[in-house]
Parts: structure tokens; C-alpha cells; sequence
């Protein structure tokens, strides 16, 4: 994870040994761990002016965090779109 600024570059080609791949599992566990990391953070508040790769750490746990936050809001928007449809699909039959 602390490398991965290097491979968001658009000029980089990945090498052929390296493989992406991230499934459910993986995100979910990954998602729960920034969470509990962020908690421990905020109950050891020393540890971040103490040692610098915890900031960077923390910046990577808070990135996947809001990043969850975004896809849930989008998630809600897309399900309150689709009551509307259905909605006013009921009304123009009825």
C-alpha cells in the first residue's frame, strides 16, 4: 500500500509480474481494517505526531473510507431513482 501512488500514473505501465486484483473478501476485510485502524488512531492521538508513516498510513485509510462514503451515497441516490421510476410508472398506469 505504500507504493501504490506509483502505478496511478498515466504514463506508467504496470509490470507483467505484478497483479491488481482485489475481490469481495479482500475489500470488505480492507474496509474493516482502515476502520479499526482510524479508531486506534483516534485513542493513541500521540502515535501521529510521533511517527511520520502513520500520517501516510492514516491519509490511505481515510482515502478507502471516504471512498465507501461516496459509493453508498451513490448507492442511495441510484435506489431512491429507482422508487421514483416505479413510482411514476404506478401513477401513469393507474
Amino acid at each position: 500500500m505504500m507504493f501504490w501512488r506509483v502505478f496511478m500514473r498515466i504514463s506508467y505501465s504496470c509490470p507483467a509480474h505484478l497483479k491488481f486484483g482485489l475481490t469481495v473478501e479482500n475489500w470488505t476485510a480492507l474496509v474493516k481494517m482502515t476502520e479499526e485502524s482510524i479508531d486506534w488512531l483516534d485513542a493513541h492521538e500521540r502515535m501521529y505526531d510521533v511517527w511520520l508513516p502513520i500520517a501516510y498510513a492514516a491519509t490511505s485509510c481515510a482515502l478507502v473510507q471516504v471512498f465507501i462514503y461516496f459509493l453508498s451515497l451513490r448507492f442511495q441516490k441510484l435506489i431512491h431513482g429507482a422508487l421514483l421510476v416505479v413510482s411514476y410508472m404506478h401513477q401513469a398506469q393507474g
